[in-house]
């Protein structure tokens, strides 16, 4: 079963990567038809990762409950593994309500409580938070050696990728108010 959740992980990845690719370019002005069936293959995949992740977790701590050993406070970041990852399940389903379009072509994010703009720019920092926490498992599970060398060079592009996502969120969300939406 990791294995598997191994692979769509890798997957979910490369379509997260193409999503804030297109994305951006949607906020920022250009066109992408593409965004849409993509996203929806994205984001089955990672309910199916939910799913997987919580099986996962549920074995591990009966184990932890049978063998009392629990070691919450060195589980801090397996937990805020399980958080975020909680987080952008929410935070995506708020997502693609806001950017789905109407029949006028606008997009429900226009119509929403001002505080529900921000279900974006949260859902970007809550899978940057959710991949920064998880390249180290991620590479152990890929059997990668050199795991420091890899791990900064992957968290880097990370915090790049996350900026360039958030900055282009941020300029959308200000010609929204700008235009009155």
């Amino acid at each position: 079963m990791r294995k598997l959740n191994t692979i769509i992980v890798l997957i979910i990845m490369i379509l997260i990567i193409d999503h804030i690719i297109f994305g951006s370019m949607h906020f920022l002005g250009t066109g992408a038809s593409v965004i849409k069936p993509l996203a929806m293959i994205m984001f089955l995949l990672v309910l199916i990762h939910a799913v997987i992740s919580m099986i996962i977790t549920i074995r591990a701590e009966k184990v932890g409950f049978k063998t009392k050993a629990r070691y919450n406070k060195e589980n801090r970041q397996f937990w805020l593994r399980r958080a975020s990852g909680m987080a952008i399940v929410i935070l995506a389903f708020i997502h693609a309500h806001s950017m789905a379009k109407n029949e006028k072509g606008i997009p429900n994010i226009a119509r929403m409580p001002k505080a529900l703009r921000l279900s974006t720019p949260l859902l970007i920092l809550s899978v940057g938070i959710h991949l920064l926490g998880n390249i180290r498992p991620l590479l152990i599970s890929l059997g990668i050696r050199k795991l420091d060398r890899y791990e900064k060079i992957i968290k880097v592009l990370v915090i790049l990728i996350t900026l360039f996502a958030m900055v282009a969120n941020i300029i959308y969300i200000i010609n929204m108010i700008k235009r009155g939406r």
